[in-house]
């Protein structure tokens, strides 16, 4: 599990989650597993069934309005304490979520300037007022009166619709990281679900984005897919571990038959194509 703390720094924690926990969410909290082994499994099912005479699949995908802003931080803690999360982790949680607002409840986050004030006046450091800047992300079409706006030591804080990193004079290696943990995590979120049924268009087109960042996400893709299948093969309990089966010889695995190309793409397909490469 990946967490982002205030500094935009990924870190990694291994967690055993124990508790109540449906059997369905199996990819979810098993070590080494991910949300990537849920949607890779239910992708190739329902591609499988699709690779059949006169198939039909119906999915359903559930969206709950606004679920992360209406959280209630004091019933969340809990439920994620009794399911084994390190009280730490709890913590920063907690942390984080008291930055959003809902309802235009602001006194959490404003309670926050407040504590780093007076944090910088204990510790004999002056906030450079004139180079704080705060932006507003907010997606509701009504807005009563607006924002009202932020003073630190009687000072407005000037209220901005974007920050330019490069002009802050970060060091090449802080954007870099910013980049990673924002821009690049973005599009290779489940990159070894979508990136083989990819059109050569669509590449093309990420290929722009990514090119002053010089990042090749054909070998990302192929890393984490390799990376992937390492886990699947180590893993005798993954549903799709019974997928890569050596043929006789020892010396490649069995591929699996498709009749279309949406199937042939499709992650597992691929995967042992790879292997049989390598």
């Amino acid at each position: 599990v990946k967490f982002q703390s205030r500094t935009g720094c990924w870190k990694r924690h291994n967690l055993t989650i124990k508790g109540n926990v449906s059997p369905k969410n199996w990819a979810e909290y098993m070590k080494p597993r991910s949300t990537d082994d849920a949607f890779a499994l239910t992708v190739y099912t329902a591609l499988t069934h699709l690779d059949r005479k006169n198939p039909c699949v119906r999915m359903l995908f559930i969206d709950y309005s606004s679920a992360f802003n209406t959280i209630i931080p004091a019933k969340l803690i809990p439920k994620l304490t009794d399911l084994g999360l390190y009280s730490h982790l709890c913590n920063w949680v907690l942390d984080f979520l008291t930055g959003l607002i809902t309802d235009g409840d602001e006194t959490a986050y404003r309670d926050e300037v407040s504590a780093l004030s007076e944090w910088c006046c204990r510790n004999n450091l002056s906030l450079n007022i004139s180079k704080t800047k705060e932006m507003i992300v907010d997606y509701r079409k009504l807005q009563r009166g607006g924002h009202s706006p932020l003073y630190i030591n009687r000072a407005e804080v000037e209220r901005v619709s974007s920050v330019r990193l490069r002009k802050c004079g970060l060091p090449p290696d802080i954007l870099t990281n910013f980049y990673r943990c924002t821009i690049e995590s973005t599009l290779t979120a489940y990159i070894t679900v979508w990136y083989g049924s990819s059109t050569v268009y669509d590449r093309k087109t990420l290929k722009r984005v990514v090119r002053t960042a010089e990042t090749d996400l054909q070998d990302i893709y192929r890393s984490r897919c390799l990376r992937k299948i390492q886990k699947i093969w180590l893993d005798c309990s993954h549903p799709a571990h019974g997928l890569f089966t050596l043929l006789p010889s020892v010396r490649s695995y069995r591929s699996i038959q498709t009749r279309t190309n949406r199937l042939m793409n499709s992650f597992y397909p691929k995967a042992i194509r790879f292997l049989n490469k390598l």
